[in-house]
């Protein structure tokens, strides 16, 4: 279970460069749908979803957004300040170097994880027939469910490999 979020540990993640969640709720705030959204919960008073089901990031987006609905005004000031900084909009290139340390990184774990399929490739090609037949029979042998907590007790549920789902039901 996570201990509760105190306000000095929103101060704290709030001083970190966090400008991401604040973007996210600058966007938010400008949602259709989830300013629909605010606007139920502040008229009935009941939070979108329970406090446990939060993420800490959650919490600090909907605080942000809170902290933009009442002061419009900052939502300008740390837009300049974005733009001021050089993060504007992305053009969509990264730099060839961090693309090439990505892709390294990504070529070690594939290679690391490969699976041999080797042993279930055939040369022989299948004709129209014997792949409708395949695929007829596919899954037909499967062993039944031995964890079956009806124990005769059939109407209740239906259990793959018992009985055909539309039969039952």
């Amino acid at each position: 279970m996570r201990r509760p979020l105190r306000l000095d540990d929103l101060q704290w993640k709030l001083s970190r460069n966090n400008d991401n969640l604040h973007l996210i709720a600058i966007t938010n705030l400008s949602d259709n749908n989830h300013r629909l959204k605010r606007w139920w919960c502040k008229k009935y008073n009941t939070p979108l979803k329970g406090y446990e089901d939060y993420t800490t990031e959650e919490l600090l987006i909907e605080y942000l957004e809170d902290y933009y609905d009442q002061n419009r005004t900052e939502i300008d000031r740390f837009m300049a300040s974005i733009e001021a900084e050089g993060y504007g909009e992305w053009d969509g290139t990264m730099d060839d170097e961090y693309e090439k340390d990505v892709q390294a990184r990504y070529k070690k774990v594939f290679e690391a994880n490969k699976a041999d399929l080797s042993k279930w490739k055939s040369e022989d090609k299948l004709t129209e027939e014997q792949e409708k037949k395949l695929l007829a029979n596919l899954g037909k042998k499967l062993p039944k469910s031995r964890m079956n907590p009806n124990k005769g007790d059939k109407d209740k549920i239906a259990f793959l490999g018992e009985d055909e789902f539309e039969d039952v039901y």
